[in-house]
Order: C-alpha cells, then sequence, then structure tokens
C-alpha cells in the first residue's frame, strides 16, 4: 500500500500592529487567481501564551477542497484586504 501526501487546510495568523485587538482580513491567492477572503479571528493558543498580541483572535483557517498534492506545486500569495474604509 502506498500514501500520498495532501494539504487539506492553509492556516497562519496576522496582526494589525497599530491596533492589537483589530481583526483584519487576508485576500488568498492561488497561482495568481483569489480563492478566498478570510478574517483572522480565530484564538491562537501559541498568541495568547505569547501575551503581546491583544485580546482576540488573529488566526485562520482555510479548508482546501480539493486538497492538495505534491504532484502539482501551487503558488500562495496572501494580501491584507483593506476593510473599514481604510
Amino acid at each position: 500500500m502506498r500514501c500520498k501526501q495532501v494539504t487539506v487546510a492553509l492556516g497562519g495568523w496576522a496582526i494589525d500592529e497599530d491596533d492589537l485587538d483589530r481583526q483584519i482580513d487576508l485576500s488568498i491567492f492561488m497561482d495568481g487567481r483569489k480563492i478566498a477572503q478570510v478574517r483572522c479571528d480565530v484564538l491562537r493558543a501559541d498568541l495568547v501564551e505569547a501575551g503581546t498580541f491583544g485580546t482576540k483572535g488573529h488566526g485562520f483557517n482555510l479548508p482546501l477542497d480539493p486538497p492538495l498534492t505534491p504532484d502539482r506545486p501551487r503558488r500562495f500569495t496572501v494580501r491584507f484586504t483593506e476593510t473599514d474604509g481604510c
């Protein structure tokens, strides 16, 4: 039996250094095409433990469907999304 490695989600975190309690939006692109916009609002234990990132969640998790496989490399770009009149 042979198993194939797959990636089923893309995750991370982002903050607004001028307002640590602001939850920001990110635009995610795959191979130059926008595939999602996510809000960074997931509470992450590592950031809470660090204690320097405000009191709200700043993480995100984007499920990938279909999952990514190593036989077709992809390029991801993540950009801050301008929201709230900024």
